[in-house]
C-alpha cells in the first residue's frame, strides 16, 4: 500500500489541500494517510503526527506570505516598500 516517492513535502501538501477544502479539523493522520495512499502509521516516517502536519501547513503559509510580501516590495524602498 506504500506509495513510491512519497516525502514530507507531498504529505504536507495533501494536508494543506484537506485543510483548504474542509478546515483544519479535518486534518488527521488517518485522513491524510488515506489521501496519499498509505496506512496511518506509515505517515510517521514523513511527519511527526498531526502536530507535524499542522506545523508544515503553517510554515508553508508563512513562506508563501513572505514570498508575496517580498515580491510586492521589489523596486520600492523605505516607507513605499512597507506600504506595498
Amino acid at each position: 500500500m506504500a506509495r513510491r516517492g512519497l516525502d514530507a513535502a507531498a504529505v504536507v501538501a495533501e494536508a494543506a489541500r484537506v485543510a483548504d477544502a474542509e478546515g483544519l479539523g479535518a486534518v488527521t493522520v488517518a485522513r491524510v494517510a488515506a489521501e496519499v495512499g498509505v496506512r496511518g502509521p506509515s505517515l510517521y516516517n514523513h511527519v511527526a503526527g498531526r502536530d507535524g502536519l499542522l506545523r508544515g501547513i503553517a510554515l508553508g503559509a508563512v513562506g508563501e506570505l513572505a514570498g508575496r510580501l517580498g515580491a510586492a516590495a521589489v523596486g520600492r524602498s523605505g516607507a513605499e516598500a512597507l506600504r506595498a
